[in-house]
């Protein structure tokens, strides 16, 4: 939608400037509130008033300043060219872009268990024009490429937002697209109408390892044998995720096996094992009853899976 033609001023108060254009007034109606308030509705910096001396009505031209911020939420076609007090009067001061708020504070943080980020923001409709779509667009700091976009929802009325407070953000449920420790990750929001896209920048992400409570060994009985410590791991799932020993990633295990103490639904318990750069090389199950484990390699561009049942590979061998 868009302002709807009863909330101009008649063919009468149109006002010609720059050769070609054409600038309506809007009527300064009295649900737009005060002047401040005027002005916040339409991302205006200033506007120019205007009254019919017949019917008492008043009506306005919005003016914003060339490149600033305001200026980003108007559609490019509907800033003139003619300036008055170094600042450009719009073509059409109501028909503006949605807008975003973020939440106070530190509002968005990495979420690596959830492959993620959890993101207090507001998306907000133009006053008179429906949202299209909303979301999030991130990408790697330290390279700067090409940037990933996930959209969030669709289709706000007119005048209404929606209110994200703390939500947990998936940035691909597929796993094709990571996030990774230690890692710093740039975040744009962006929110979508006929007039145009608004994007703004949102503080970077430094995330941060998943703590696990693993036991070290340099066999698998070993592992079974020692008590846990806390470990720390590179990204959600563990196909060539690395192992490190500190919570700011920095420093990769030693190579050998490390074991989850809490048995899986069948008795068995979960390892990974490392080399020495803390890559996760494969994951297996150890049985302690039977002495055997099943042992998956992770192979490179394989998918690490785990089976439910516990089975003996053909070349699986026996602990010593």
């Amino acid at each position: 939608m868009a302002a709807p033609s009863s909330a101009y001023g008649s063919k009468s108060f149109k006002r010609v400037t720059a050769p070609g254009e054409v600038v309506i007034l809007a009527k300064k109606l009295p649900a737009y509130g005060n002047n401040s308030n005027l002005k916040s509705l339409f991302f205006l910096d200033a506007f120019d008033l205007f009254r019919d001396i017949n019917t008492n009505e008043e009506y306005f031209i919005g003016r914003v300043t060339s490149g600033g911020d305001n200026a980003s939420y108007h559609a490019t076609g509907r800033i003139g060219n003619t300036m008055t007090n170094n600042k450009k009067l719009l073509i059409d001061s109501l028909n503006t872009k949605g807008s975003m708020q973020p939440g106070g504070g530190t509002y968005i943080v990495g979420d690596l268990a959830n492959n993620g980020f959890k993101l207090t923001l507001n998306f907000k409709s133009a006053y008179y024009v429906d949202t299209l779509e909303y979301g999030i667009k991130w990408r790697l700091k330290s390279t700067q490429g090409a940037w990933n976009t996930l959209q969030l929802g669709s289709n706000i009325a007119e005048a209404n937002q929606i209110s994200l407070n703390e939500q947990v953000i998936d940035v691909d449920p597929t796993d094709m697209l990571f996030i990774e420790a230690p890692n710093t990750y740039e975040v744009v929001g962006y929110i979508a109408n006929a007039e145009g896209t608004k994007e703004i920048q949102l503080l970077d992400v430094a995330v941060l390892p998943i703590a696990k409570s693993l036991a070290y060994g340099t066999t698998r009985e070993n592992a079974y044998l020692t008590a846990e410590s806390t470990y720390y791991l590179s990204k959600r799932l563990v196909e060539d995720a690395t192992l490190y020993s500190n919570s700011t990633a920095t420093i990769p295990v030693s190579a050998g096996f490390y074991m989850q103490k809490t048995p899986l639904e069948n008795g068995n318990y979960l390892y990974y094992e490392c080399e020495s750069s803390g890559l996760i090389i494969g994951v297996g199950e150890h049985n302690p009853n039977a002495g055997r484990v099943l042992y998956r390699p992770a192979g490179r561009g394989a998918t690490l899976s785990m089976p439910n049942a516990f089975e003996k590979p053909p070349d699986a061998v026996d602990d010593a």
